[in-house]
């Protein structure tokens, strides 16, 4: 599966865009995809998609089990660097 700025690169990270319509039905899938890997397959596909610059904190969000979506970086918890 692709990740979303690359399916959907006409819908900006934290839009409603992904609450309504086609930007809503692959945040579903999406997520129940990403969360359905197993650590190392989600760790390789973070590597080959890296989240661009306009997509700050995605996957440190995903990590913390925040709405990737919508949740503004600002109120993330520390994350350790790797």
């Amino acid at each position: 599966m692709e990740p979303p700025w690359i399916a959907h690169p006409d819908i900006p990270f934290m839009s409603i865009g992904w609450r309504m319509g086609c930007g809503d039905d692959y945040r579903i899938k999406f997520d129940r995809w990403h969360k359905a890997l197993t650590r190392d397959a989600r760790e390789q596909f973070e590597r080959n998609f890296p989240a661009p610059q306009s997509w700050p904190g995605f996957y440190e969000r995903k990590r913390a089990h925040l709405d990737s979506w919508l949740v503004r970086p600002d109120l993330l918890p520390p994350h350790p660097q790797t």
